[in-house]
């Protein structure tokens, strides 16, 4: 599974009343769900902690720094995900996602979905912490359309002239996992590829059910490159994917490692090193 930020940065109402959670349930030892998460590269060390609400569905997800490299300054980003669900919805309705370490950015993102339960639109909201960068804040509208094993998505920039072409990209998902990622330019030309492949262990985040919701955060531009979340919305595990402008080399190799109960405990990138464990309760 590729972790969220190594170093310094992360790569990213109306019918019932909108309301998420004030509080959230203490981890239950028999549920044997996913509560915590630790990134580690060499001496860094980042630690992301899952909270749920008292229906059990994913209220929050916090991560922050927690080692950092002998001699380096401690400017390393905390980020954070909170969900809101309508009613007794399963799937979240808006997720804010802040991220920053001296200035914070605010991603808010408003999510509709069909009646197969997939996503149709996400409106995003961007914003900053500090005024004198007011006139970065923008709005985005992404739209999703579905043919066979298909999705295609358009991104509208709402701060943008009049006339302007959207990014048009395209996922291709075989058995619960993207296989195939194709990022169009304006002019319809292929722009870039990316490629992923599986093992047949059950990926952690799986069960969270917020897939959904994070495959509409990773298209917006601002968050950052869309293999980084490509992890919450797969079935399977990760192990390994390739890129167009590398020659479809694959970059990463991850190899897991099972509890006996099937659950993913431990991931090791083969090529940096890093490695990710998951913690459950």
């Amino acid at each position: 599974m590729k972790h969220f930020f190594t170093l310094s940065f992360i790569f990213v109402s109306i019918f019932f009343f909108s309301c998420s959670k004030d509080s959230t349930s203490e981890p239950d030892p028999n549920s044997g769900r996913l509560t915590a998460v630790t990134f580690k590269f060499e001496a860094n060390q980042d630690k992301m902690l899952i909270y749920y609400d008292q229906q059990n569905r994913v209220d929050s997800m916090v991560a922050k720094p927690t080692a950092y490299e002998p001699g380096l300054p401690h400017t390393r980003s905390s980020f954070s995900f909170k969900f809101t669900y309508q009613g007794n919805n399963t799937l979240p309705a808006k997720v804010l996602y802040t991220y920053g370490y001296d200035v914070l950015q605010y991603i808010d993102h408003s999510l509709t979905y069909d009646a197969e339960k997939r996503v149709q639109e996400d409106k995003v909201h961007i914003w900053y912490s500090d005024p004198s960068v007011a006139h970065l804040e923008n709005w985005d509208t992404i739209q999703f359309h579905y043919a066979g094993n298909k999705m295609y998505h358009e991104e509208y920039c709402g701060s943008c002239p009049p006339g302007t072409i959207p990014y048009v990209d395209t996922t291709e998902v075989v058995n619960g996992n993207i296989v195939r990622w194709t990022l169009f330019d304006p002019g319809g030309s292929v722009g870039e590829v990316q490629t992923y492949n599986y093992d047949n262990g059950t990926n952690p985040y799986y069960s969270l059910n917020i897939g959904p919701a994070f495959f509409a955060v990773s298209l917006a531009s601002p968050f950052g490159s869309f293999r980084h979340i490509i992890p919450m919305t797969n079935k399977n595990n990760l192990i390994n994917f390739g890129n167009s402008s590398l020659g479809f080399r694959f970059i990463n190799n991850y190899l897991p490692n099972v509890d006996k109960l099937g659950n993913t405990i431990l991931e090791i990138n083969s090529i940096s090193k890093d490695t990710t464990e998951y913690h459950y309760q």
